[in-house]
């Protein structure tokens, strides 16, 4: 349901994909055959997914007109959630196929991808969402077609990358203590100011600034 508060993780829109991650990597490490699986996969589900896109794009959706809109891409009914569920098991057999037909020379790329997810996430958003607002304030739309967009998430990655392996590094030659007293000082110092702003902030918003309400439209 629409609200004027955003909110990118409704529980009952994703919890199909908490729900079905789960499954997935509960069972995949235990099937014997990961390349008959794939191939199985990608003959099944790919032609499933085509067509469920197309319909997808030149027919409206009967009901909840909302959903057709681009700005509710966080929104995804049963059809929509199952067919980003295929696609997850299509992208992961391709991957195991890729890897199997290169040799595991690609391996490394996807294994740190995969294992610092959460910082590629967080650090990317660091520069995601400052593009998008000097875009807006500057000359009130976004990068139109998917040429620029697409070298930008190029090198959003490696950047991204650069920092995350920066980073770790810095952290093996200076491990965290979690019992240290530097440390406790420090924790107890951001959530105070993280306190401290929203005791500040929060009364005086009267509106939240969201898509919804295209605060940084002109």
């Amino acid at each position: 349901m629409l609200t004027n508060a955003e909110s990118y993780f409704p529980l009952t829109s994703y919890f199909l994909f908490v729900a079905f991650g789960f499954w997935i990597g509960e069972l995949y490490p235990r099937i014997a055959d990961k390349d008959a699986l794939a191939k199985r996969i990608l003959i099944t589900l790919t032609p499933i997914y085509a067509v469920h896109q197309i319909f997808r794009a030149t027919v409206e959706i009967p009901f909840l007109p909302e959903f057709q809109s681009d700005l509710q891409y966080v929104l995804q009914y049963g059809p929509d959630g199952w067919m980003s569920c295929a696609l997850a098991l299509m992208m992961l057999s391709l991957l195991h196929l890729i890897i199997r037909r290169t040799g595991g020379r690609l391996s490394p790329i996807f294994t740190h991808l995969s294992n610092h997810i959460n910082n590629y996430y967080c650090v990317s958003y660091l520069f995601i969402l400052p593009t998008q607002t000097l875009l807006m304030a500057v000359q009130g739309h976004l990068w139109e077609g998917w040429l620029i967009p697409t070298i930008y998430a190029f090198v959003l990655l490696f950047i991204c990358y650069w920092i995350i392996e920066r980073y770790t590094r810095w952290r093996k030659r200076h491990p965290l203590k979690p019992g240290s007293r530097s440390q406790m000082i420090k924790t107890a110092a951001i959530w105070g100011m993280t306190v401290v702003v929203i005791l500040y902030a929060y009364p005086r918003i009267d509106v939240y600034a969201n898509i919804w309400n295209g605060y940084l439209l002109p």
